[in-house]
């Protein structure tokens, strides 16, 4: 998967492409190399906004100083999603808190922190609890169940390992 961001003066745009091509098999070829074969595999875009991209996507919305950010899910082949995710203030005062205090005690004093750091802090179990909610409250705007295959594109040349010739 690949991720960019875009900001502009009244939005972030965050993109995530799905990978639709897997490795099926790997053998020995000749002269030492490597033979790949790849299978299509689009499991298309995302079903729903994943936690783990919400802390990004709020410290987006403050670097920007956007209100929302909007979350483009696409495949090449299964459609797309977009989806926008408000900008929460509480939750970005909260990420800043724990950094603060890993700066503070860890990276500034060059101290090595210890896998509890935040273990017991109410702070930062409300920041996991509200990363969830604010990850299920993210609004679908648009949903595209498939993606135009272009006209006059060879949609084969890739899989085949071949160039069309023109």
């Amino acid at each position: 998967m690949t991720y960019t961001a875009l900001i502009t003066a009244t939005r972030c745009l965050r993109h995530d492409h799905v990978c639709c091509a897997e490795c099926r098999s790997q053998r020995k070829g000749k002269k030492g190399g490597l033979l790949l074969e790849y299978r299509m595999s689009d499991t298309g875009p995302v079903q729903s906004l994943r936690p783990g991209w919400v802390p990004q996507l709020q410290m987006h919305c403050f670097a920007a100083g956007t209100p929302s950010v909007l979350v483009l899910s696409r495949s090449a082949t299964r459609g797309l999603r977009l989806y926008r995710v408000v900008r929460n203030e509480a939750y970005i005062q909260r990420m800043l808190d724990c950094l603060t205090l890993l700066q503070t005690r860890h990276v500034s004093p060059q101290a090595v922190p210890d896998p509890s750091l935040y273990h017991g802090l109410t702070s930062h179990v409300e920041l996991l609890d509200q990363t969830s909610r604010i990850a299920a409250g993210a609004t679908l705007l648009l949903e595209v169940p498939s993606t135009p295959i272009v006209e006059g594109a060879d949609d084969n040349a890739f899989w085949q390992g071949r160039m069309s010739k023109q």
